[in-house]
């Protein structure tokens, strides 16, 4: 009984998972909203240089043309700025829909375990629960370092169980206080898509440091064997969508560099975006 009840436990949180909405930034709804009273504004300013037009000079028709093309230019920028937060909602709602395969596979693995081993069961229960509730927090750009390696701890410790894998991160952070929210966490989750961490004996060095006008991320694996690596990774739509939202969201890049025994994946981060952390 008391396993049946977790399992609806994470159902339900699946269910959260799965209907969560990524909305548009405060920033962008003060733009929208904005636009709106200028549109108003604008109206009620023709309205009063069509009467003084009617009535005075013709010279008082070139304040409001100036204004017509100062608002035009105006609404090219606030659509642009729309468009682009519409299109990172998007990608960020993608790259969230995968977590929902991250759970399934977990409970797949309970599954098994409470007919074999009901200890690890609910060893992976209640980390798995941390997990989901990390993923579930209201959506911030930045978090402090110290919360994202807590994240990353428990999905690595869920990957080796699944996998009887010894995966291991060694992190040298020098004393970079924030970082993008679940960056590092899907760093490493691109690097078990390369079928990389999911290997016997495979470790880690992950290295954070300032590069002119960027934070570099980077996370180094070793000790694998490259003939098991997928390499059709490269181009998967998780590893765009994770690029694409580096690019527009953080105006940072994504490379990996992957080698015999060797493989590199590094994110650029503008340091601008990492002045203080959301609360």
């Amino acid at each position: 009984m008391v396993m049946q009840k977790k399992f609806m436990e994470q159902r339900i949180l699946l269910r959260k998972l799965m209907k969560k909405n990524i909305n548009y930034s405060s920033c962008t709804e003060k733009v929208i909203n904005s636009k709106k009273l200028i549109d108003f504004g604008l109206l009620s300013i023709n309205s009063l240089f069509l009467y003084v037009f009617i009535k005075q000079s013709l010279l008082w028709a070139l304040l409001p043309i100036i204004i017509n093309i100062a608002y035009y230019l105006y609404s090219l920028f606030a659509l642009d700025y729309i468009k682009k937060h519409k299109k990172l909602s998007d990608i960020k709602r993608k790259l969230l829909d995968y977590e929902t395969h991250t759970l399934f596979n977990t409970l797949n693995t309970i599954s098994y375990f409470s007919r074999t081993n009901e200890v690890m069961a609910r060893k992976l229960i209640v980390e798995i629960s941390a997990y989901l509730r990390e993923i579930l927090k209201d959506d911030k750009k930045v978090v402090a370092m110290q919360d994202e390696l807590k994240v990353l701890d428990t999905y690595i410790y869920i990957q080796n169980i699944r996998f009887e894998g010894n995966f291991t991160i060694n992190a040298d952070i020098y004393d970079i206080e924030y970082v993008p929210r679940f960056l590092l966490l899907r760093m490493v989750k691109l690097s078990s898509r390369f079928n990389i961490v999911k290997q016997q004996n495979a470790f880690a060095e992950l290295e954070v440091f300032i590069d002119k006008d960027f934070v570099c991320y980077t996370l180094t694996c070793k000790s694998f064997d490259g003939q098991y690596v997928n390499y059709d990774e490269y181009d998967s739509d998780f590893t765009n969508l994770f690029r694409q939202q580096i690019e527009l969201e953080y105006k940072g890049t994504l490379t990996i560099q992957i080698e015999e025994n060797n493989a590199k994946f590094v994110a650029y981060i503008n340091k601008s975006f990492l002045g203080e952390v959301d609360v």
